[in-house]
């Protein structure tokens, strides 16, 4: 009787030394996932630091490129002309960048003998690098920069002429680095305020409207872009402008320009605007535009730049 207990105790601890063991080696394979998963923890502890180090990083990054193209943007609005009023001749312009810079430009300066320049350029597309083409187009054309306008004005005295030069003499620059650099159109004229006479080479760009007492026409054939081909055939085109009467030059994104609705503002709008402000000075001929594309586009944001010139002509008094 002794002996069949003594069996039934060592069965007993057989079966709780198996059970033990069955225990202990889950127990180790608890372990062992535990550990895992404690390594995948710092892993991923490790991971997330260094995500969150790398954005960090971008963050900075982005604020130091937006920084940057803040104050590309000041400069670049620092380039285009004050508005001016005088006895022959007012001009003003609207300039709306799609983004901070923009690929659209104008310019207008006095040259030798009463002679008003002028120039609005678009160039391919919008943002940082159509803006630095836009850069160097200003850098070329401007007289303060001993630019090229001045220079065909004096060799070649004929407006005609001096403004198809001036274009070509852009196309054979900017055609030979066309790789680097985009294409552009343009509208560059001169504007002889003791004559009236404007004469002006278009270059792709849509045509220059002429507001006055009879109403408002649409003058040009269109002509190359700048840069496209090595040697195209540029081609003046003149208009004489009575006392009061309005030049308005504009790039494509001031009628392309699309409401929520996805209908184009058109030139239709555009000339209406125009024969309604036909009276009104510079000013508030683009306070008018600018509200009207604003509204229409239902925000500040346009999808490509938007640039409107507005040059005045007033006779100059009999003497």
């Amino acid at each position: 009787m002794l002996q069949r207990a003594y069996e039934r105790e060592r069965g007993r601890r057989k079966q709780a030394e198996k059970l033990l063991e069955e225990k202990s080696r889950e127990l180790y394979l608890s372990y062992e996932e535990l550990d895992k998963s404690h390594s995948q923890l710092e892993k991923t502890h490790e991971d997330l630091q260094k995500q969150q180090t790398e954005l960090v990083q971008l963050i900075n990054a982005y604020a130091s490129v937006t920084n940057d193209l803040q104050l590309a943007a000041v400069l670049q609005a620092d380039l285009l002309p004050d508005p001016i009023i005088l006895d022959t001749h007012a001009a003003r312009g609207y300039f709306q960048p799609a983004q901070y810079v923009a690929g659209d430009a104008y310019d207008y300066f006095m040259l030798p003998n009463d002679v008003f320049a002028f120039y609005i350029i678009d160039v391919e597309g919008h943002g940082t690098a159509s803006a630095m083409t836009s850069f160097a187009i200003h850098s070329q054309l401007n007289p303060k920069f001993n630019g090229i306008c001045r220079r065909n004005l004096a060799e070649h005295g004929d407006h005609s002429t001096a403004v198809c030069e001036t274009v070509s003499d852009l196309n054979s620059a900017f055609y030979r680095q066309n790789t680097a650099s985009k294409y552009f159109t343009m509208i560059y004229g001169l504007l002889d305020l003791k004559t009236g006479v404007v004469t002006w080479c278009q270059a792709g760009h849509p045509a220059p409207i002429f507001s006055t007492n009879t109403g408002i026409k649409e003058i040009g054939d269109g002509g190359f872009p700048v840069g496209t081909l090595e040697d195209p055939a540029f081609q003046a085109s003149s208009f004489t402008l009575q006392s009061n009467d309005r030049l308005v030059l504009y790039s494509d994104g001031a009628v392309e320009c699309f409401s929520k609705e996805k209908e184009m503002f058109g030139k239709a709008r555009l000339f209406d605007l125009l024969a309604q402000s036909s009276s009104a000075t510079p000013e508030h001929c683009v306070t008018n535009i600018q509200t009207a594309l604003l509204k229409w586009n239902a925000s500040d944001q346009f999808e490509d730049d938007v640039t409107i010139l507005f040059i005045d002509y007033f006779a100059p008094p009999s003497e």
